[in-house]
């Protein structure tokens, strides 16, 4: 890496930032979360989006400043942007893949911050979303077994049993960053 250029750099970095899911760039994401097999979901969202943090994690010393301010802005406006979709969602599936959205931006926006503690609860974050976020679209696909509705309406039957419940409830304090659990 030490032999690439000034542009080149700057290409290279571009690239491995546009790999990561961001709101406005990757608007087919929510789609190919809602539309993927169970299978394909899961590897989505467990291996596949953390190959591009990691790869902004390799890039980001041959980043310029001008490059790192906009797409610091860049992902903290989907994150704000994409919560404020997850608020307003009816959809079980997307409901999961904004939030993912929203956990990568902040991945993103810990590594471009360039500290020590940005890069550690960046890592924490990644490795929490990479456990719960499998667990949560498995979980959907179990409310969508038995209700056959993605609709958030529809779905309070799921909770009925109480095993179901507390796993349920296990899963989204991992999801939203409950104090003992990584994504805080």
């Amino acid at each position: 890496m030490g032999a690439v250029g000034g542009g080149a750099a700057v290409g290279l970095t571009l690239a491995f930032m546009v790999k990561r899911p961001m709101y406005r760039v990757h608007l087919w994401l929510p789609k190919a979360h809602v539309e993927a097999p169970v299978a394909g979901r899961i590897a989505l969202a467990g291996i596949l989006l953390k190959l591009g943090s990691y790869g902004l994690h390799l890039v980001l010393p041959h980043a310029t400043g001008v490059v790192l301010v906009v797409y610091i802005l860049l992902c903290v406006w989907g994150s704000v942007a994409c919560r404020a979709l997850c608020l307003r969602q009816w959809d079980l599936k997307r409901l999961i893949a904004y939030s993912s959205v929203v956990h990568i931006g902040v991945v993103g926006t810990g590594l471009l911050l360039g500290t020590e503690l940005g890069a550690g609860a960046a890592l924490l974050i990644v490795v929490g979303h990479g456990v719960c976020s499998p667990m949560v679209f498995s979980y959907a696909f179990h409310v969508y077994q038995s209700t056959h509705s993605r609709l958030l309406v529809r779905c309070r039957g799921g909770l009925a049993r109480p095993v179901m419940a507390v796993m349920f409830l296990l899963i989204i304090a991992v999801n939203i960053g409950v104090p003992p659990f990584l994504n805080l």
